[in-house]
């Protein structure tokens, strides 16, 4: 069974606005506009890490990173979007996921607030 697009972790709760400050969602305008597919943290106001698989050229091209959202694809207030600039896989990256590291610097720096 391919969980997805089931929309939520099996057994997961509903988390709370800014329960979890450090994450953010990966998104793409691909198939039909899907919006998130992969979540990401937050290192540094620029630079986010996430897993290899989640910038493998095969998937998703990867349109927007937001931070501070508890939604998929629809606005939430205060919420940040941000674009790739430079996406850096492990040196050792192979799928299936070997090596399953990948930084991605931001356009522009996060406001923390």
């Amino acid at each position: 069974m391919n969980v997805f697009f089931l929309g939520k972790v099996q057994g997961g709760t509903a988390a709370r606005a800014r329960e979890f400050p450090y994450t953010v969602s990966l998104r793409t305008a691909d198939f039909d506009n899907l919006g998130h597919f992969c979540g990401g943290a937050i290192l540094t106001p620029d630079l986010i890490i996430t897993a290899g698989a989640c910038t493998d050229p095969r998937g998703p091209n990867l349109t927007e990173i937001v931070a501070g959202t508890l939604y998929r694809a629809e606005p939430f207030p205060g919420q940040q979007s941000r674009a790739p600039a430079v996406i850096v896989n492990h040196p050792g990256y192979v799928f299936p996921p070997y090596d399953d590291l990948a930084l991605i610097f931001l356009d522009s720096p996060l406001e923390f607030n």
